[in-house]
Parts: C-alpha cells; sequence; structure tokens
C-alpha cells in the first residue's frame, strides 16, 4: 500500500498541473520522399492582405518527377505570370513565360530560407524539422487522418506545423510562419522526363561548361 502513494501523488501533480501523457510518434521515416515517376501539386495561401495583389507573390505550384529523377515545376504567380523550371544533375534550369532566356543556377538545399528557394529544391519544402522531438499527435485534416508536428507556439514568427497523411506519410498541409501550403496528394506519372528546346540547349552549354570546367582543373593538378 504504501509503495503506491508515491505513483498516486505523482499522478495527482499531473492532474492538477494539466500536464498530459506526451503521444508516442510514429516510427521513421517521418516524411516519405518522393519516389521517381510521381507527380504533386500545392496551393499557396499568403499573408493576409496579400494574396491576389503585387508580383512574385506565389499562389500555386505542380511538381513532377520522370522515372529518370529529372524533376519539372511550374509555379503561378498571383498576378499570372508563369514560371517554368527543371532540375537536372543538381541544377535549376528556368524560364519565366515572358522571357525566351533560361537561366541556370544550383539548386536550392531542402532547408532553404526564402520562400522561392524553398519551392524550387528537391524534396518538399521546409520540413527538415520534422522529428520525433515536434510531434503533436494525430489530427484529421479534410477526412484523412494525419501526424501532426509543430515547432513554437502558433502566431509566433518562424513557428511551424505540418500535418502528415498516415497513409503515405507526405505532407497534406504545411504552415509555415504566415504562408499555408496545401499539397494534393502524390500520383503516379510514367515515362522519363522531356526538356522543350531552349532548355535542351541550356542544359547543353551547362554541360560543355562543367566538362571544360573538369579538365582545367585536371590540368593544374601537380
Amino acid at each position: 500500500m504504501n509503495k503506491l502513494i508515491p505513483v498516486l501523488f505523482l499522478s495527482l501533480l499531473a492532474t492538477l498541473s494539466g500536464a498530459e501523457p506526451r503521444a508516442k510518434p510514429p516510427s521513421p521515416p517521418y516524411v516519405r520522399p518522393v519516389p521517381e515517376g510521381s507527380a504533386w501539386g500545392v496551393k499557396i495561401v499568403a499573408p493576409a492582405g496579400k494574396a491576389g495583389a503585387g508580383k512574385g507573390i506565389p499562389v500555386q505550384m505542380t511538381r513532377e518527377v520522370g522515372g529518370d529523377g529529372r524533376q519539372r515545376g511550374e509555379i503561378i504567380n498571383a498576378d499570372g505570370e508563369k514560371i517554368l523550371f527543371f532540375l537536372v544533375d543538381g541544377y535549376i534550369l528556368q524560364k519565366y513565360d515572358h522571357s525566351d532566356r533560361v537561366a541556370l543556377f544550383p539548386a536550392p538545399p531542402a532547408a532553404a530560407v526564402g520562400l522561392p528557394d524553398r519551392l524550387r529544391s528537391p524534396a518538399f519544402p521546409d520540413l527538415d524539422w520534422v522529428s520525433a522531438r515536434t510531434y503533436q499527435g494525430t489530427e484529421t485534416l479534410n477526412g484523412e487522418p494525419c501526424h501532426r508536428y509543430a515547432t513554437g507556439k502558433s502566431g509566433e514568427r518562424g513557428d511551424r506545423e505540418v500535418w502528415i497523411r498516415i497513409s503515405d506519410r507526405r505532407p497534406a498541409r504545411l504552415r509555415s510562419g504566415a504562408t499555408t501550403f496545401e499539397f494534393s496528394p502524390v500520383r503516379a506519372r510514367p515515362g522519363e522526363m522531356m526538356l522543350p528546346p531552349p532548355f535542351q540547349e541550356a542544359l547543353k552549354r551547362l554541360q560543355a561548361e562543367l566538362r571544360a570546367l573538369k579538365a582545367m582543373k585536371t590540368r593544374q593538378k601537380p
């Protein structure tokens, strides 16, 4: 009987303090990577007062991964401007709909800070913080059971929360600060990723420059 007193005391103390037992997180991986031959869409909700106004504010994005691992993305801004880009061998090839120029630059990491970089990262944006430590339990979102993860307090600068579908371990909704991302389910996309002619030419120039750089470094070795 005496042995039960400490246990009962601790239980009573937890009840009075309002403490709740911490939800048990699922086993890793907490977020499954997207396989080759997949496609998905993202609706982006900007902070209040900005949606539908101003240039350069993304409101929608589609992403595809070909069977060869190459990725295609299209971003639509609030003013109707479209940005088409491809992720090939660690580089972004990007073209605005009002321009003939294809820009080339290294692909940003999945943990990129700025919204434009996060949208072009190889993986789902801004999910490197998802872990057992940030697990909050299960919730139903739009009729789908989800695992919920969060960091910081709601409304704080830099706070984040995400709902991961239990069925496939991929995001359904991500709120990062004042921006919300609504993800469609990942679907199959057969076939390799074919580049339009302007992007093919840009890729050829990039590959030629990389070969020349490699040859120069080889010649410089003692």
